[in-house]
């Protein structure tokens, strides 16, 4: 399995659908919610929602491709689970935001825990940059 490279396409579809929202949001997320008639506050909220979870998305997708970039040179236990912390973390994070701007009713925890997952990708980017966690050696073709 080859792991830089898993994680720079996810970090290439992921930047892609964040401009995808984005898009979205500046042209078109208004009006779909407009005619839903909901109150004024929760369209609102909605949009607040969406525009926080495409920054959320777009940035976490510029660090997973550092993180896949930085694999193809360097080994490290470390910087591969801040990657799957980071693509869980979305799913929660962001997933769950989507899922309220959609009117989609998840449980309430999915979003803090899909931030906890996050903030503990980038402690596990901390400890892989000090070289604490995993092998951090030259990279050989191939992983």
């Amino acid at each position: 399995m080859n792991l830089p490279r898993i994680w720079i396409v996810l970090a290439g579809g992921l930047a892609a659908a964040a401009v995808s929202i984005g898009a979205y949001h500046a042209h078109g997320l208004a009006e779909a919610l407009a005619e839903s008639k909901l109150d004024a506050d929760v369209m609102q909220s909605r949009m607040d929602n969406c525009e926080l979870a495409v920054r959320y998305q777009m940035t976490h997708a510029l660090a997973l491709l550092v993180l896949g970039l930085a694999r193809t040179r360097v080994v490290s236990r470390a910087a591969d689970g801040a990657a799957v912390l980071m693509c869980l973390g979305l799913v929660g994070f962001c997933g769950g935001l989507y899922a309220s701007v959609a009117g989609i009713g998840l449980h309430w925890a999915i979003v803090p825990l899909g931030g906890v997952a996050l903030i503990a990708s980038w402690v596990l980017v901390a400890l892989a940059g000090w070289g604490r966690l995993g092998n951090c050696q030259a990279a050989t073709a191939g992983t």
